[in-house]
């Protein structure tokens, strides 16, 4: 059976959209999770609640072998819960997977997974068999719209300091997490 690597996104979001496409990803905002097909969709990412309906059709498709990344919790039977984090290294982290990754810095609260450690608590893997279901709790939202700025200087040992404007958060180190936590569902 060919299966086509394509993500779906549930619940329409300029930040989710922004990632995807820095990514490269072929990926569309999917309408009705009854058109789900794990051959056509290799991946779903929940940027919404879901209703009832809309829960089973994705673990149903989640059973035939698709993976999700859910940004919201509604899947896993766990309520995540918020915290504000300033930033998290991956650096740092015993789970060698994302030791390549900047650190990421935060302006919102993230929501986090009460049993994961996995960088802060803020993403989670379902390590159930025939399970490929992650949890994201960082709101991609907060990279796209309203940069803070800060001011750095840069020193230089044959030219003058030069200081200047800079955003407080990158979007590349978000980016590089949600890049990763696809090569790994796949």
């Amino acid at each position: 059976m060919k299966r086509r690597i394509h993500i779906s996104l549930i619940g329409k979001s300029p930040g989710w959209e922004n990632v995807l496409s820095q990514i490269g990803a072929s990926w569309s905002v999917l309408k009705h999770t009854s058109d789900l097909d794990f051959t056509n969709s290799s991946c779903v990412i929940i940027n919404k609640r879901l209703n009832r309906d809309e829960s089973a059709d994705l673990e149903k498709y989640l059973h035939d072998g698709g993976a999700v990344i859910d940004a919201n919790g509604g899947l896993s039977g766990v309520t995540p819960y918020q915290k504000k984090l300033r930033k998290i290294n991956p650096l740092s982290e015993p789970d060698k997977r994302f030791n390549h990754i900047g650190e990421i810095n935060l302006s919102k609260s993230s929501k986090i997974f009460p049993n994961s450690e996995l960088l802060s608590g803020t993403v989670y893997f379902d390590e159930k068999v025939n399970r490929c279901y992650a949890f994201i709790g960082i709101d991609s939202e907060q990279f796209y719209s309203g940069y803070q700025k800060s001011q750095t200087h840069f020193s230089h040992s044959q030219h003058p300091t030069v200081s200047e404007r800079v955003s407080d958060s990158s979007s590349f180190p978000f980016v590089q997490l949600i890049l990763q936590i696809l090569i790994i569902l796949h």
